[in-house]
């Protein structure tokens, strides 16, 4: 059997951020985010699409923080995130 590494979603998301991203990440996305536990998707496919989405200007956050999680989804390159979590 070979071993998999996932995070849940929810852990690594600020928890300040909670109240939109979801539906902003989720919107358009190039994967699900159904009601099954256990969605993956590789960390360097999500942090793929979160560069495309997460626009500091337009979120009214500064850049740094968005810098930031996209350094820690960078860190996990092929470790899954689990988008039900």
């Amino acid at each position: 059997m070979i071993p998999i590494t996932f995070a849940p979603l929810s852990s690594l998301v600020p928890e300040e951020w909670r109240d939109w991203f979801y539906g902003v990440v989720s919107d358009n996305a190039p994967f699900s985010f159904g009601d099954n536990d256990l969605t993956l998707v590789t960390a360097r496919r999500l942090h793929a699409h979160c560069e495309a989405v997460l626009d500091a200007e337009t979120l009214g956050l500064p850049e740094a923080m968005i810098t930031e999680f996209l350094k820690l989804l960078e860190s996990l390159q092929d470790a899954y995130v689990d988008l039900e979590s």
